[in-house]
């Protein structure tokens, strides 16, 4: 038995890979991702600490890339320190250096 997959002699996109419609599929997908992240992300947004956006941190780029939304959105319905007065919240490493305050972010 071999440990050879016939898949990675392919591109990724090339007619002739046997996953050819879903990794073409998957690439539409990515590009029309890409374009709602770069398309309206909320300005103002902010960590408290390090003054990054959502769109900067990878944690929330990541979590927001698996639910379908922007940084932003994902920061708006799931940051516990989300503070929807000013935008501002902690991200987890500035949450961490500052002592995991209590409450929305200042």
């Amino acid at each position: 038995m071999s440990d050879f997959d016939e898949r990675e002699a392919y591109e990724p996109n090339d007619p002739k890979h046997p996953d050819w419609p879903d990794s073409i599929l998957n690439k539409l997908d990515e590009e029309k991702y890409e374009a709602k992240l770069n398309s309206f992300d909320e300005p103002g947004y902010q960590c408290v600490g390090c003054k990054r956006a959502p769109a900067q941190i990878q944690e929330y780029v990541d979590a927001a890339h698996d639910e379908g939304i922007t940084p932003s959105e994902w920061v708006r319905s799931e940051e516990g320190t989300f503070n929807k007065e000013n935008g501002h919240f902690w991200c987890t490493n500035c949450y961490i250096k500052a002592g995991m305050p209590l409450g929305k972010a200042p």
